[in-house]
Parts: C-alpha cells; sequence; structure tokens
C-alpha cells in the first residue's frame, strides 16, 4: 500500500513536471532556453481563396510593376511637355586667368610686354538666357494633348495587363481544383477495385459465388491503370499548385495551399449578348487604349504640321565678365570682352525652313494615324465577335454542366447499386468493373464541366473587361 502511494505521488510530480515544461515552452519560461528569439519561428501556412490569390497577384506580379512604371514614363513625358509653356534658361559660367591690361585706348603702360602671361588675375564672365515661347501655332498644346493621351494608353495597359494576370490566376485556381476532385475519384475507385479484388479472392478460396480467375485478372487490370492514372493526376496537383504559386508571387519555401476543397460553379446571373458588348465598349481596356492612341497620334500630325509656321518667343538675358586686373573701359564704342555688364529683352522668331524635312514627318505622322485608325476599326468589329464567342461558350457550357450532374447522379447510384448486390453474392464481377468505370467517367465528366464553365466565365469577362460574375477581388 505504501508502496503504491509512493508510486502515485512520483507519477503526479512527473505530470506535474511535464505541464510545467510544457507552459514553460509555450510561455517562454522553459530553463532549457534562455529567451522566446532564440527559437526559430516557422512560417505560417499560407491559405487563400481565389479572391484573395488574385489580389495577391495583383499586388505582386512583376508584370504589372512593369506596366505601372509604363504609366510613370508616361506621365514624366507630360510633365516635360507642360515645361515647354515655361521660360527656357540656360545659365552658363566660365572661369580663367587673364593678363593684366592696364589704361585705355590712348595709352597704356602694359603695351609692350611681351611676355604675354604677366601678371595673371583671375577672370570670370557669366551668360544667363531666358526665351519665353509666345505663339507656336499649337506646337505646344498639340504636344502636351498627346502626352496626355499617351498617359491614358498605358493606364488601359496596365489594366489589360492585370486583366490577364486575373485570367492567369482563375486558370490555375480551377485547374488545381479539377485535378483535386479528378484524384479523390480514383483514389474511390482504386478503393473500389482493392475491395472488388479482396471480394473475390475470397470467393475464390471459399469457391463461393460466380466469380472466376478471369474476373480476378480484370480486377487487377483496372487496379493497375487507376494507380497509373492516380499517380500522373497527383503530379499534375504538384505541378499546377507550384505555378499557382509562382503567379501569385509566393517563394517556394512558404507552405502554400488554396483554401477551397470543391470545385464550385460560379454564381452568375446571364444577361443578354447585346449588354455584354455594350459594357465591352465601356470597360474593356483594349479599347479604352486604341482610342487614346488615335487621339494621340492626331495631336502628334497637328504638332508636326505646325512645323511649317514660325515660332514667336520672347528671349531676354544678362551677361558680365570681371577681370580685376584689366581696367575697365568706359566709351562704349571700345570692345572689352573681360568687364562689362550688359542685359535686355526684344521680340523674336524662329523659323525651320527645311519644308521638305517638315513634308516628310508629317507623311510619316499621317501614315501612323492611318494605322491605328485602322486598328481602331478592327477594334470596333472584333471586340463584339470575341464576346459573342465567350458569350456561347458560357451557354454551351451551362447546358453540359445540367446534363453532366444528372449523369454524375445516374453513375454513383448504379455504383451503390452494384456494389451491394456485388456484396450481397448476387452481382457479377464484370458488372461491377462496368460500374467503377461508369462512375469514374460520369465524376470526372461532372468537375469538368464545372471547370469548363468557370473558365468560361473568366473569359466572358475578360472580353468585357469586367467581372460577370458575383466573384470579389
Amino acid at each position: 500500500m505504501r508502496q503504491r502511494r509512493g508510486n502515485t505521488i512520483m507519477s503526479m510530480v512527473v505530470l506535474l513536471f511535464l505541464v510545467g515544461y510544457r507552459a514553460g515552452l509555450v510561455y517562454g519560461t522553459s530553463p532549457l532556453r534562455s529567451t522566446p528569439s532564440e527559437e526559430p519561428s516557422t512560417p505560417a501556412p499560407v491559405r487563400l481563396t481565389l479572391s484573395e490569390s488574385i489580389r495577391m497577384a495583383l499586388d505582386r506580379s512583376p508584370e504589372i510593376r512593369g506596366a505601372q512604371q509604363k504609366v510613370e514614363a508616361a506621365e514624366a513625358q507630360v510633365a516635360e511637355a507642360k515645361s515647354g509653356f515655361y521660360p527656357r534658361t540656360n545659365f552658363t559660367n566660365i572661369f580663367g586667368l587673364v593678363p593684366r591690361a592696364r589704361g585705355d585706348v590712348f595709352f597704356s603702360p602694359d603695351a609692350g610686354d611681351i611676355v604675354i602671361f604677366s601678371g595673371l588675375g583671375p577672370f570670370s564672365k557669366g551668360d544667363l538666357e531666358i526665351v519665353q515661347p509666345l505663339y507656336t501655332f499649337g506646337k505646344l498644346t498639340n504636344s502636351l494633348l498627346a502626352a496626355e493621351k499617351g498617359v491614358i494608353s498605358e493606364q488601359a495597359g496596365e489594366e489589360k495587363t492585370a486583366n490577364a494576370v486575373i485570367m492567369q490566376v482563375k486558370e490555375l485556381y480551377y485547374s488545381l481544383l479539377l485535378t483535386r476532385h479528378i484524384a479523390d475519384v480514383l483514389s474511390e475507385v482504386k478503393k473500389g477495385f482493392e475491395e472488388a479484388i479482396k471480394e473475390v479472392r475470397k470467393r475464390l478460396r471459399e469457391k463461393k459465388g460466380k466469380v472466376s480467375q478471369l474476373d480476378l485478372l480484370k480486377l487487377k487490370v483496372g487496379l493497375a491503370g487507376t494507380t497509373k492514372e492516380l499517380q500522373e493526376v497527383e503530379k499534375n496537383v504538384a505541378v499546377t499548385r507550384a505555378a499557382l504559386q509562382r503567379t501569385i508571387g509566393l517563394p517556394p519555401t512558404v507552405d502554400f495551399d488554396i483554401a477551397d476543397t470543391r470545385l464550385k460553379p460560379e454564381k452568375f446571373d446571364l444577361k443578354a449578348l447585346q449588354d455584354y458588348i455594350q459594357l465591352t465598349f465601356q470597360h474593356r481596356p483594349e479599347w479604352k487604349q486604341v482610342q487614346a492612341g488615335v487621339e494621340s497620334r492626331k495631336a502628334l500630325l497637328e504638332a508636326e504640321k505646325s512645323n511649317y509656321y514660325p515660332t514667336f518667343f520672347l528671349a531676354g538675358g544678362l551677361q558680365y565678365a570681371i577681370a580685376p586686373n584689366r581696367d575697365d573701359q568706359d566709351n562704349p564704342f571700345v570692345y572689352d570682352e573681360f568687364n562689362y555688364l550688359r542685359g535686355g529683352f526684344a521680340l523674336g522668331l524662329r523659323w525651320n525652313l527645311n519644308f521638305l524635312t517638315t513634308k516628310a514627318r508629317v507623311r510619316k505622322a499621317e501614315a501612323e494615324l492611318a494605322k491605328v485608325q485602322n486598328d481602331l476599326e478592327n477594334a470596333r468589329l472584333g471586340l463584339p465577335l470575341e464576346v459573342t464567342r465567350a458569350y456561347l461558350e458560357v451557354k454551351a457550357a451551362q447546358e453540359e454542366l445540367d446534363a453532366a450532374s444528372d449523369g454524375r447522379r445516374a453513375g454513383r447510384s448504379l455504383l451503390v447499386l452494384t456494389f451491394t448486390n456485388f456484396k450481397l453474392g448476387i452481382g457479377e464481377a464484370k458488372d461491377l468493373f462496368e460500374a467503377l468505370a461508369i462512375f469514374a467517367r460520369t465524376t470526372t465528366t461532372y468537375y469538368q464541366a464545372v471547370h469548363a464553365l468557370n473558365l468560361a466565365l473568366a473569359r466572358l469577362s475578360n472580353a468585357v473587361g469586367k467581372e460577370v460574375t458575383t466573384l470579389q477581388y
């Protein structure tokens, strides 16, 4: 009795020690470590929904960052174009040494010096030039308009890049869910083959039921084929997940996976085709881009035409020169390039009379304008066609999904009934083999139909330039 009580007390001591030790691990008071920072921290797993994956991809995509940098460059061109309306100012200053010069134009004690470097002294000369454009026949305003339209074009290009990233994330996310569902179906079929093989072996051993070695061989063939397909699908799952992780912008060391476990049809309310075509010309970035391109080229053409005319400007400035070792000449008819101070303003014009060169540049601008106008017309005709194709794909995918849903239910019911009959000994092995194959085909077809519908909706959203489902990101 005393020994049992001693053992109980010892067990309680050990239990209390383990509890206290675990508490120390949790709250950082363990005697086996000095500070919490000494224990390596494991990064938390990242599990993302489709919406979260899209948002993260938009934040981290290097393609979008590149498009944003193009927008910034276009905005800098706008700032440069605006600066043309303000005075252009230049200042030049030089320093040096000059020989001494005393006296004036009539007498100088240094006139007979032979050594030109005698009496060297400091010398400084400055030239400030200011030119303010007054009238350019539209050159500055059209250059600014072209730059502003360039910003709109690059912003549309950034939106286009973002839509491409969204489309890529959707494709990979839906494909990952699809391959996992197919892997689950194959795993279930594999399990069915294994149970059937076990049952057939049992009946052959006990010599019961209508089974034969041929039935066993067929089931083994089915199991081998299913196992091989399952291995291939599992490899595709790993590859697709890695591709999605890269697209999102997560490093490969992060424990990443998707949060969704079921591939479900996205919720949507399909409108009339003309409604989507109208939305396309309101939201599609390609349409905005080509429109801005036409306006920009028109402005550049007008800017080139303005080169036929002169530019009127107001010019002014200040010039000075200082040489302390040389006497300043007060006579205005005596030119002294080392001591002076002068300034003033005057009206002027600058006219490029190389009209052949100007004509060639105008023709080039006209050709570039014609090209983007042709792109605009192609977009006017092509975008509705693209939307129509995507719209019809959605309708066809919806019909296929409805049919696949019925087939999936029938395939599962057939498998349950056949497997039950086989277990009861009133079904044949070949019927079970066929039921497993039908179940795998109908279930896979259903998930493929869901995948096709979601991708069709994604393509319609991309064609319209606006999300057509209830998906938020």
